[in-house]
């Protein structure tokens, strides 16, 4: 089950409306007034207008009704789901903690509205990479909902639906598996096989099987969701159009070029069936088509196809924006994959100074690019130059949740970087890092530890060390 992040908050909010409790009838109706104004402004998409309606209800709601009240308590939560989805982080765990120990107050430990709170602080806890605790206020969520019955069905299906997104990022895709077919198992059994719900659910199983590297498995899945989205909901559906540019990523990164070409080629028409030619979306099909015909070799059409996305995104918001910066450093990427680092270097000194400028210097991207000049430093013999660039890319990823993976590459780089300088004591030292950070779930797989414990093993031979 997938709604929309303003979907599924949108419905929240009504949901915290709904939870009154009797005051001065005047006054209640009015606060209740003031929180479904907010709903409909977030629901018609009018972010800063909902946010100036949530935070003036927020202060008028507890002004006339106190900070015990249910309307005050419904106005924190509204405020706390606008201000985290803008990214507001500490802000709205502190509204959303606020309106949870008024509710229990209220209404008791095991009510709806406390439910509610505790799943949306869930999300904050999974999106922090506080795994445990947003288990813990996840699985509250679920109980309490599975306890209530009755109409509550669409609400369990979400809650087991959120534990299954915190499972796939915390790399346990078996218990993602386990939650998310209770989703499919809810919402087939309520709306029917072919409902855009059940694609969604079956989207999500192709999503945890695709994270876990079981390509086989989730095939069938995407394939079955995306006939679901054609059926009922049309070719040039958004749905759609996403499920062909999850068919094309899944070939893509099973090295199925051919088959991701097409699919991205059928992505880009959809999106532009969609969302309209000029549409973001579309440049994004786009480039991903560009980079796997480079991959194949194609070089005049991937070409083509990358020129067009890099329009699009130029025309949408300049030469400088951050779409094309990453489009950038992607076509770097495979450039430096393919051995072709002189190429690559000219994309990256270019993106770098606009990733940093408008992520910052700590961003992901720009770890990205300096991962890239990194390499190209090094395959040029650089070391001196390459080492700094490995350093400050190594010190972004590691400061990440969830960035397993990345870091042990990171460190895996810097190491091979040390022992071309003749720093085999440190080169040692990163390798082992880099196995110990590679083990994590979300590490690069089996194939590239080996390699670090070759790498790692060679050095010591070399320092006259063998373990």
């Amino acid at each position: 089950m997938r709604r929309t992040a303003m979907g599924a908050a949108a419905a929240l909010l009504a949901a915290a409306v709904a939870a009154g409790a009797a005051a001065d009838p005047v006054q209640e109706r009015l606060a209740e007034a003031r929180n479904r104004t907010t709903i409909e402004l977030f629901r018609g998409g009018d972010a800063d207008a909902a946010l100036a309606a949530a935070t003036e209800a927020a202060a008028a709601n507890e002004a006339a009704l106190g900070g015990e009240h249910a309307q005050t308590a419904s106005a924190w939560f509204n405020l706390a789901l606008i201000r985290g989805m803008r990214g507001e982080i500490d802000e709205a765990r502190a509204l959303h903690e606020r309106a949870l120990r008024t509710r229990e107050a209220l209404f008791g430990p095991d009510a709806a509205p406390v439910a509610d709170s505790a799943l949306a602080l869930g999300r904050l806890d999974r999106e922090a990479g506080d795994y445990e605790s947003a288990e813990t206020r996840m699985a509250r969520a679920l109980a309490i909902r599975e306890a209530l019955g009755g109409g509550a069905v669409f609400e369990v299906a979400q809650a087991h639906d959120e534990l299954s997104r915190l499972y796939r990022a915390a790399g346990r895709f078996d218990d993602a598996r386990e939650r998310q077919m209770s989703v499919l198992q809810i919402v087939q059994s309520r709306f029917g096989p072919q409902h855009p719900l059940v694609a969604d659910s079956l989207a999500a199983l192709a999503g945890i099987a695709h994270a876990a590297g079981d390509y086989a498995a989730a095939e069938p899945f995407y394939a079955r969701a995306l006939a679901i989205w054609q059926s009922r909901l049309g070719p040039d559906h958004p749905a759609t159009a996403r499920g062909f540019g999850a068919l094309a990523r899944l070939h893509r990164d099973n090295g199925d070029w051919p088959r991701a070409a097409a699919h991205y080629r059928r992505a880009a028409e959809a999106a532009r069936a969609a969302f309209g030619a000029g549409h973001a979306e579309v440049g994004v099909a786009l480039r991903e088509l560009g980079l796997v015909l480079y991959r194949m070799d194609d070089f005049q059409a991937g070409a083509e196809a990358f020129d067009a996305a890099m329009a699009l995104f130029e025309a949408a918001d300049g030469p400088e924006s951050a779409a094309a910066a990453d489009a950038l450093r992607r076509l770097a990427g495979v450039h430096i994959d393919a051995g072709r680092f002189a190429e690559a270097r000219p994309l990256l000194e270019r993106a770098l100074p606009i990733l940093v400028r408008i992520f910052g210097p700590a961003h992901p991207a720009a770890a990205g690019a300096l991962s890239g000049l990194g390499a190209v430093h090094a395959a040029a013999g650089e070391w001196d130059a390459a080492a700094p660039l490995q350093e400050r890319a190594l010190a972004i990823f590691e400061a990440l949740p969830g960035a397993g993976g990345a870091a042990a590459e990171a460190l895996a780089a810097l190491a091979a970087t040390r022992a071309s300088q003749g720093r085999l004591e440190d080169a040692a030292a990163l390798y082992a890092r880099a196995l110990a950070a590679g083990a994590a779930p979300d590490g690069p797989g089996a194939a590239r530890l080996a390699a670090f414990a070759a790498a790692r093993a060679d050095i010591l031979r070399r320092l006259g060390r063998a373990e």
